[in-house]
């Protein structure tokens, strides 16, 4: 039993250790974002891991949380587009 517990510990420890970083659905191609006000952005990855954010020249930094959850914040942009954004983690990058 113990053998057991203990390789289904190493399994799902191994597994979060090589999670990649994902964004939350909402996200997608040709989305319209709210000018003049922050821009929210959020996702799931590996706790811990460290994320920059770049969207409109505009860089930020998030870090994973301990449940594996991600947010954070986008300085509001004036009208204008298109812009890409771009979310690059230690495992994979989303464009």
């Amino acid at each position: 039993m113990k053998k057991v517990l203990l390789l289904f510990i190493a399994v799902s420890i191994s597994g979060a250790l090589f999670a990649n970083i994902k964004l939350a659905g909402i996200f997608g191609d040709d989305m319209v974002l709210q000018r003049n006000k922050p821009i929210a952005v959020w996702g799931w990855g590996a706790a811990g891991e460290k994320l920059t954010i770049t969207f409109n020249a505009q860089v930020v930094q998030a870090t994973v949380g301990k449940d594996g959850t991600w947010k954070t914040s986008i300085p509001a942009q004036k009208a204008g587009g298109p812009f890409t954004l771009k979310i690059t983690g230690a495992t994979n990058s989303i464009l």
